[in-house]
């Protein structure tokens, strides 16, 4: 039995990611991103056209799709650099284990 392929094997990348950014555990669900993705588009636009008419409804999603895309590149140039410095760390520590 090798502990840490166990550890590493029974890490979720959704649950760090909401431990860290929100401080608690989640509910871990198995979907995929794609399938997070969809539910969470038909969820906010069901809301919104809940509450809007046809009209003021596609010019708010224009606004949504513009904000959306600009921290959709936001955050995968974040992740890239924190991976790349991830990286870098874990290369540049010959003989070392930190």
């Amino acid at each position: 039995m090798n502990t840490y392929k166990d550890i590493l094997n029974s890490s979720s990348l959704q649950h760090l990611s909401r431990l860290i950014r929100d401080s608690k555990t989640s509910n871990i669900t198995h979907n995929t991103f794609t399938n997070r993705e969809e539910i969470a588009y038909h969820t906010l636009f069901q809301n919104l056209r809940k509450l809007l008419d046809d009209k003021r409804f596609y010019e708010i999603e224009t606004y949504i799709n513009e904000y959306t895309s600009e921290l959709n590149e936001i955050y995968f140039n974040i992740g890239m650099k924190t991976g790349a410095r991830l990286m870098k760390q874990l290369l540049d520590n010959e003989g070392k284990d930190y």
